[in-house]
């Protein structure tokens, strides 16, 4: 039986879309392990899997993608940060990374992603295959059904922050998540820093106006989601004193969506998610800084833009009394229409189902490994490697714990959820498909492995029984 590995960075984020992708896949007898990506070093080199499908190619994997070619497994990237306009300096740093020599296929969210890489002869034309957002597929029917409900009664009005670089919380500060932008290429030192100047100015007003917001309508309850690799504390201040605010992270966007009655945001991509869902969604765009809205201005295209927040204030209490036309402006659906085209493909309910038949494709095409292809390690990186192989996980993992602890590094990422909430998700989505298949989801065991040594053990295997 062929398996294939899949790599998942933000449970919160992709995991609908994860499970999804398995579900067609193991209807098809493929064996699949659903991969922290914390663990992927360990767990999937170890696995030793036909196709493994990787969540990014940055700078900071290069290491773990050609490690995965040198023994023979085939390298398919689904980006999970798949648009904005920094793209086209994307597609340019993966043909100087090199890419198209590790990578098997690309799938790209929609037309405009394609065409930069094509233009940019970051890879060859054929691997690059246009399959949508797997997640995306949840923001209609029928999988729009499947989404677990909140626990808080519908009609509250959602309020998305999204302030990873100003307010991290899984990196130590604000300038360690700027190196990484720098140390990618991304951009440049010096603008790196003005952006984060701006981006700080902004989360301080954002703060202020949510509490003017919600302590000006009490009877409205509001939903704080701050995005995942936020830190909470600061919201969490907010609820303390304000008794209509809730915070709540766990979850993807889409579930908090499905049950709002509107969204609040300040150049967040959750905005586009509203639209595909025919939530309303409205930008506080007075506290707005231009440097960042330029960085990426799609949320503020598709949204009711207010202009101070007396404006903002109305809106909601016409949407509140139910008198407040939900549809979109012309202009809001013409750029939604756009930007749907353009970037995301058909929202059509098959972008998990195009991603896995091109999985399936790949894992049925003969690979032999390429031999001493890794580009030159770095002292550091090639120190980790033999280290990691020397050890084996559990003490290198340890010795790695220690020094995270004494150099004050903050929590890891919270790991993919349990087996029940999984099994859930695949009952659900086998009753939709009418399909009868029985399967088991188990944590990968000892007799997975190839080296289990090497393994940590996070990983879920996902399987069709008879």
């Amino acid at each position: 039986m062929k398996r294939i590995c899949l790599i998942i960075d933000n449970p919160l984020r992709d995991f609908d879309g994860i499970v999804l992708i398995a579900a067609y896949l193991m209807v098809k007898n493929f064996e699949v392990f659903i991969v922290p990506m914390n663990a992927q070093n360990s767990d999937a080199l170890s696995l030793n899997p036909d196709v493994v499908l990787v969540n990014y190619i940055r700078e900071n994997n290069l290491e773990i993608l050609n490690l995965y070619k040198n023994r023979g497994i085939k390298v398919a990237i689904l980006d999970t940060e798949g648009v904005g306009k920094w793209w086209p300096k994307h597609a340019q740093i993966l043909r100087d990374m090199k890419a198209d020599k590790f990578v098997d296929q690309y799938y790209c969210w929609g037309k405009e992603q394609h065409d930069h890489l094509v233009s940019s002869e970051s890879l060859n034309s054929k691997k690059i295959k246009i399959t949508g957002c797997p997640r995306y597929d949840f923001a209609v029917q029928p999988w729009r059904n499947t989404l677990q409900p909140t626990g808080i009664p519908p009609g509250y009005i959602l309020i998305n922050t999204n302030f990873p670089l100003a307010n991290p919380f899984f990196s130590k500060n604000s300038k360690t998540e700027i190196k990484s932008w720098i140390n990618t290429g991304l951009t440049s030192k010096n603008n790196a820093e003005k952006f984060l100047i701006k981006t700080n100015e902004l989360f301080k007003e954002i703060i202020k106006a949510i509490e003017t917001i919600s302590t000006k309508l009490p009877e409205i309850q509001f939903i704080i989601r701050p995005h995942p690799f936020e830190d909470m504390r600061v919201y969490k201040k907010i609820e303390n004193k304000i008794p209509n605010v809730i915070v709540r992270k766990e979850g993807t966007s889409l579930q908090w969506l499905n049950m709002a009655k509107a969204l609040l945001h300040v150049n967040c991509f959750t905005a586009i998610e509203a639209g595909f869902m025919d939530i309303e969604v409205l930008a506080l765009e007075w506290v707005n800084k231009k440097e960042i809205r330029d960085h990426s201005n799609e949320p503020s295209l598709v949204s009711r833009n207010a202009t101070n927040v007396d404006e903002l204030i109305d809106w909601i209490k016409l949407l509140d009394s139910n008198s407040f036309t939900i549809s979109k402006t012309e202009e809001q659906c013409k750029n939604l229409k756009e930007i749907q085209i353009n970037n995301y493909c058909d929202i059509d309910g098959f972008s998990a189902k195009r991603v896995s038949e091109n999985l399936i494709e790949l894992a049925n095409q003969t690979s032999k490994p390429v031999k001493n292809y890794s580009n030159k390690l770095s002292f550091v990186r090639l120190a980790n490697l033999k280290a990691r192989e020397f050890l084996g996980y559990k003490i290198y993992s340890l010795i790695r714990t220690i020094l995270e602890f004494l150099n004050s590094k903050p929590k890891k990422r919270k790991q993919i959820p349990d087996l029940e909430t999984i099994e859930a998700l695949l009952l659900k989505i086998m009753k939709i498909k009418s399909k009868k298949h029985k399967f088991t989801v188990n944590y990968a065991t000892k007799s997975d492995f190839h080296s289990p040594r090497q393994a940590a053990f996070k990983s879920i295997k996902i399987r069709k029984c008879g």
